[in-house]
């Protein structure tokens, strides 16, 4: 039973970094960047009554204007209105984000020292007390 969680974990870990990569090489090929407006905030509560607030965003790109959601929300809200610098891959503004580098950095370690430590537990070099 082990083995099969530390396998479906190593798995997990491995396609979380594939998708972080498969995203940074897309950008290789050139970027594009804009300047987006916060035109609409989201807000979700949930059962502890705590609200999270999501930004929707509007720029202008080679084809014309697009909108999207922004896909990291918080406890602070954005304020609408404000300015926000959007990156996206050249030709593909519908893919376009928020750039976040230290968030991006800590997905790539925290992703990394998981799947090491899952390897390290697979091939003994580590063991997990049995109970």
């Amino acid at each position: 039973m082990q083995t099969a969680t530390a396998i479906t974990g190593l798995l997990l870990c491995l396609a979380m970094l594939w998708n972080l990569l498969r995203e940074d090489l897309r950008r290789l090929g050139g970027e594009q960047t804009a300047i987006g407006k916060i035109v609409d905030i989201q807000t979700s509560v949930d059962s502890d009554r705590v609200s999270t607030y999501t930004a929707v965003v509007r720029f202008e790109s080679e084809n014309g204007p697009m909108q999207f959601v922004d896909g990291f929300s918080g406890t602070s809200r954005p304020r609408e209105g404000s300015s926000v610098t959007v990156r996206y891959p050249n030709g593909q503004p519908h893919l376009a984000q928020i750039p976040r580098p230290l968030f991006r950095l800590l997905a790539y370690v925290v992703t990394t020292g998981l799947a090491v430590f899952t390897i390290a537990i697979l091939t003994g070099v580590l063991t997990v007390p049995a109970g």
